[in-house]
């Protein structure tokens, strides 16, 4: 933890707060020895923190970053150098850098080193630094431009290119999980039944269990009897699974 030193001075109510000239790196080193945090975690901190005190000094032009530079604006300033240049990417990076510098604050407010006084509280001085929304959880579902480039690039980097392509085909054309497209029997596509053409039996559903025997009669009987379009619902034509749900366009 931090000790008084030059850089120092007594408050009203007594506390031994540190000045603005105080270097922040020494602040860093007590923060990382002082702080109860996982070791995990704080590899993260020592990076960001790292890299904060590096931000600073080229800014700056200065050798070595004080106090008086720990401020919500900066800290908004050096977390946009980590903001994804695509907006529906997720903010990640920036948010832990933020969270790194918000949990520096906060240990000095805690420790009455550095704080804000307001009323009766001590309040991190990067308190009103808001934080980037973290994501939802998944993702919107591929365009058609992204399918046909998915699919396009399976000859570049798959061994089996040919059963990587009937695989992510059928996962993009309908709402089968992998494990359910790994089971699938050629018997199970139903190409020449005129009522359910185009429809594939699902078997091996998450929500139910696998039976132990291995034989096919067994995984049979035990089949999910519902079956899964793999078209959309939007015309009467027949079914194609390699349709895509989107925008009904093939691929």
């Amino acid at each position: 933890m931090a000790k008084p030193r030059a850089w120092t001075f007594t408050t009203e109510d007594g506390d031994v707060m540190l000045s603005d000239t105080y270097p922040l790196l020494d602040l860093v080193r007590d923060f990382e020895s002082d702080a109860p945090i996982r070791a995990t975690t704080l590899r993260g901190y020592h990076v960001g923190l790292k890299l904060f005190l590096e931000w600073l000094a080229a800014k700056n032009n200065i050798e070595r970053p004080t106090l008086a530079d720990l401020t919500p604006e900066n800290a908004t300033a050096f977390a946009a150098n980590f903001r994804p240049q695509d907006r529906r990417a997720g903010r990640y990076t920036e948010r832990n850098k933020l969270v790194a510098l918000k949990a520096l604050a906060k240990w000095l407010a805690e420790k009455r080193l550095y704080y804000e006084q307001r009323g009766d509280q001590r309040l991190s001085i990067l308190r009103d630094v808001k934080l980037p929304p973290v994501p939802g959880m998944g993702r919107k579902p591929f365009d058609d431009r992204e399918v046909k480039e998915i699919i396009a690039a399976i000859p570049r980097v798959a061994t089996y290119p040919l059963r990587e392509r009937a695989i992510l085909t059928l996962q993009f054309s309908a709402p089968m999980r992998p494990d359910e497209v790994r089971r699938i029997l050629l018997a199970d596509f139903r190409e020449r039944d005129r009522e359910k053409r185009g429809h594939i039996v699902i078997r091996g559903s998450k929500t139910e269990a696998e039976p132990n025997a291995s034989s096919r009669s067994t995984r049979r009987r035990r089949a999910r009897s519902a079956t899964i379009s793999a078209s959309s619902d939007r015309t009467g034509a027949a079914r194609d699974p390699r349709i895509s749900k989107a925008k009904n366009r093939s691929f």
